[in-house]
């Protein structure tokens, strides 16, 4: 039996299954877009050229693009960063061991041997000391130097660096209208020399830095007034004179500046500098000094502005410091550290705090000691502090530590390290050799060592030739040193003996796996050997993306360049059209047209 025929409305209405019935209804476009789709391809097709033209134009403005973007990353990515292998170099006269601001006449005197213990413990080795002149010579000629004494004996019997930082002139050295200015510069620059010669006299060479006046850019640490660069270099130079004649070895920093300063905008501080060598103060200082705030950026902000608050505005006083022509001075930061606030905790300071300190040893071998703002909070700068004011320690703290332990910092990074550096051992007799301002190791005993850890990939040597030197032997991790030096014993020999004396630049090794290295140096037999410094160089980082960059832009340049030569040939007539509809000639198929113009002649 046949289904029933269904009504007109059954045969209307769809099946209830929940599933619309699939349509079979042609799309529906628009006349105009149709005509718009037709024109276009009715011209491709007449004209291919057009199409190929603009692929070409679009390929060459890419690679163009990717070119410029390459050539303006990479002064974003490497500006300030230095190799080692610059000419002059900067040379360092310490280490870069960990450094830290520390007022030890806060203490109580029975507790400075065990803050002093804390802080060699954790891998701190240079102390930044303020020195009040008042408090030592109240009056004119008579001096009190028990708290000093105790302060400069203990730290030193400890191996400690101290940097001293003379301040607080006494009232019978200021002008009357300046009383209550405890900072204000002495009137007369004399009175600072004689207390310096005496200062550096009693001390000796356990000091072995000192700078003179702090912040002298402020109103209020210039006796109330408008700050004088002029006056200032007076005054360095007049102290410079004193210090050198009691220590022609001691190192002198320039003040560290305010970078409000008197103008309250930031950048006061590089105005002043610029001052400062307008008057001619460079030969005053041996070391430029840097107070570098981390501000609200993190380590890793590459923007370089001398107005701006970051890490990167070390870069900007480096790139003062050329234009002046003062490129072999390294920069210091005298105060460094990030403010933690509820926007930026105490664990993210820290973090950030040794990252800068990493970053520096990497990229910037003119960099020196950067020193931890302070280690107690002081007034206005509790943020900045490493301790909290009941002596617990913070995160800030706890991370350097950690990192001084790990005896990372004692490993010689980017840039010359001297010869008195903690990263350089010794064995066997070696002696001090001072001459223009840097310290030589020199040796006449066989089998004498010295031994250079150190970071990166490659190492220099500033070596002695001379008529009395000897052979030297040298290994590199291990093994004979890269390259065509003769080897005896699974060792490479260097011959220093030479007609005159002179002393040279050595490459010892260079592209080395960047990553830690042993350098071993000794005298292989008679004869002397003379080392007046170590230099490490590691090949620029981060240069991958803008290899990529380069290469991807020349690529689509080139292919750009191509389908341009095609269509001006074909236009030409020199190059035959495709027999297909693709619109890519071949290679090397010429027009008999192009072809008689060559045979006719």
């Amino acid at each position: 039996m046949q289904p029933a025929p269904r009504t007109h409305d059954q045969q209307r209405r769809p099946a209830r299954s929940g599933v619309r019935p699939v349509s079979t209804r042609t799309p529906v476009t628009t006349p105009w877009l149709s005509r718009r789709v037709a024109r276009v391809r009715a011209r491709v097709t007449a004209a291919p050229d057009l199409l190929r033209l603009g692929r070409a134009i679009l390929l060459g403005l890419i690679g163009l693009l990717l070119i410029v973007t390459s050539g303006m990353t990479d002064p974003v990515l490497h500006r300030g960063v230095e190799t080692g292998e610059e000419v002059p170099y900067v040379q360092q006269n310490t280490g870069r061991e960990l450094a830290v601001n520390v007022d030890l006449t806060r203490f109580d005197p029975s507790q400075i041997d065990s803050v002093l213990a804390t802080l060699q413990t954790s891998g701190f080795v240079y102390l930044r000391q303020p020195v009040s002149w008042a408090s030592i010579e109240p009056t004119q000629g008579t001096f009190d130097w028990t708290q000093l004494d105790a302060i400069v004996d203990r730290a030193t019997a400890r191996g400690m660096k101290l940097v001293m930082v003379v301040e607080n002139s006494p009232d019978w050295a200021r002008r009357a209208s300046e009383r209550d200015y405890a900072d204000a510069a002495p009137s007369d620059p004399q009175t600072l020399a004689a207390f310096t010669t005496a200062l550096v006299s009693r001390y000796g060479t356990k000091i072995q830095f000192i700078q003179f006046m702090d912040r002298p850019n402020l109103p209020e640490r210039w006796g109330g007034s408008t700050p004088s660069p002029a006056e200032y270099v007076q005054l360095l130079a007049a102290a410079n004179s004193a210090a050198r004649g009691a220590n022609a070895e001691i190192k002198i920093l320039l003040a560290e500046l305010d970078p409000k300063g008197s103008t309250g905008k930031i950048g006061d501080d590089f105005d002043f500098i610029r001052q400062v060598y307008d008057v001619g103060g460079a030969p005053y200082f041996d070391i430029m000094s840097l107070q570098l705030d981390g501000g609200t950026h993190s380590p890793s902000d590459r923007s370089v502005s001398e107005t701006n608050l970051n890490l990167s505005r070390a870069i900007a006083m480096r790139e003062l410091m050329i234009d002046q022509g003062d490129r072999a001075k390294a920069i210091w930061a005298t105060r460094y550290g990030w403010a933690a606030s509820p926007d930026l905790p105490n664990e993210v300071a820290a973090d950030y705090g040794l990252e800068g300190i990493q970053r520096a040893r990497e990229e910037w071998p003119w960099m020196g000691p950067m020193f931890g703002w302070s280690l107690i909070p002081e007034d206005p700068w509790g943020s900045y502090s490493l301790l909290n004011a009941d002596g617990t320690a913070k995160p800030q703290f706890q991370v350097l530590a950690d990192f001084g332990v790990s005896g990372a910092p004692r490993i010689a990074a980017t840039g010359y390290a001297p010869m008195l550096s903690s990263a350089v051992a010794y064995a066997g007799s070696w002696n001090e050799q001072h001459l223009n301002g840097l310290v030589y190791q020199t040796s006449n005993e066989t089998n004498a060592t010295m031994t250079l850890r150190f970071f990166g990939t490659g190492i220099d040597a500033v070596l002695r030739e001379s008529p009395d030197a000897g052979m030297l032997k040298a290994t590199l991790d291990g093994k004979p040193l890269p390259g065509n030096f003769p080897i005896e014993d699974g060792a490479s020999m260097i011959d220093l003996e030479w007609f005159q004396a002179q002393d040279i630049r050595s490459s010892l090794a260079s592209g080395l796996d960047d990553g830690e290295h042993e350098l071993v140096l000794s005298l292989a037999g008679e004869g002397r050997i003379t080392i007046g410094g170590l230099i490490v160089t590691r090949r620029l980082p981060m240069v991958w993306p803008i290899i990529m960059l380069s290469v991807a832009g020349l690529v689509l340049l080139i292919a750009g360049f191509r389908d341009f030569i095609y269509v001006v040939a074909q236009r030409w007539g020199h190059l035959d059209r495709p027999a297909t509809g693709h619109g890519i000639p071949s290679w090397g198929y010429f027009s008999e047209r192009w072809t008689g113009r060559w045979s006719n002649r």
